[in-house]
């Protein structure tokens, strides 16, 4: 039972609430690290996790002290760029997912800086075998995007690694494609465009493709109709649709139902 504190206006849960005093000790005992990494990797659920229906994953204890203990969030960055130097821990796919899932909540540009500069020097653009595993590499692209900072903090740099997820055959998982063509759309909208059927290609499921909800979330519904029929032939414009109807349940959402309305009309005028 999650009970609300009228003093502060925050949530306290009586589980965490109860380990805070062990919580504490470890912190003081030099432990924090250590708690962090066994935490998002697995490796510790002492308190434990409540899992069913998805109720609790292991960050949630993190983010439930770090307002409380700003060092968790320093310390986890810290442990982030260690990365970038120790490929055993880079390859251990809990682990490195771990760390960038528990910073997305941090808010703090910084994470997704040392993100950036992490993919920029080993993402799989960058490197002949992958340094990453595929895990810990799909945490540092979230990351990345979370806070939109490549678009002052190396800009040109972000643009050529996105492309260079969706260019190169070498690089073709699905995942990372959708999330490269993310990265173009917010960077140059026009380059989004022209790359989107790169993107699509290396998904054949279009249920799979995500991505397709992200972007009419973040574009006009009708404009952005307009562009895909102009720009791209109507085999990637119905893959979107396919798409899209699967993702609002039969276009039931009214984004999803403007953005097929225009598609049709637009089709009877071709």
């Amino acid at each position: 039972m999650i009970i609300l504190k009228e003093s502060s206006q925050k949530y306290v849960d009586p589980r965490y609430e109860d380990f805070r005093p062990r919580f504490k000790q470890i912190m003081a005992d030099g432990g924090l690290e250590q708690y962090i990494a066994d935490r998002v990797a697995g490796r510790n659920t002492t308190p434990h996790l409540d899992e069913d229906f998805g109720v609790e994953v292991r960050q949630d204890l993190l983010w439930y002290f770090a307002s409380d203990y700003p060092e968790i969030y320093h310390t986890a960055q810290e442990m982030l760029k260690e990365l970038g130097a120790n490929q055993e821990k880079a390859q251990d796919p809990e682990y490195g997912f771990g760390l960038a899932y528990l910073l997305i909540k941090s808010e703090d540009a910084n994470a997704s800086r040392i993100a950036l500069d992490l993919l920029l020097e080993k993402g799989r653009p960058r490197v002949l075998t992958p340094y990453f595993s595929d895990r810990t590499e799909e945490g540092l692209l979230v990351l990345t995007l979370r806070s939109g900072l490549f678009q002052e903090y190396k800009k040109i740099e972000a643009m050529r690694l996105f492309s260079g997820y969706l260019e190169s055959d070498a690089h073709e998982k699905a995942q990372f494609a959708q999330y490269a063509i993310q990265g173009l759309f917010i960077l140059d909208y026009e380059t989004g465009i022209k790359m989107l059927p790169v993107a699509i290609s290396k998904e054949p499921e279009h249920q799979n493709f995500i991505t397709a909800w992200w972007l009419l979330v973040h574009q006009d519904p009708v404009l952005f109709a307009g562009d895909l029929v102009r720009k791209l032939s109507w085999k990637n414009v119905d893959y979107l649709i396919r798409a899209l109807e699967f993702s609002s349940d039969g276009f039931k959402d009214e984004r999803a139902s403007k953005f097929n309305s225009e598609i049709q009309r637009l089709r009877g005028e071709n």
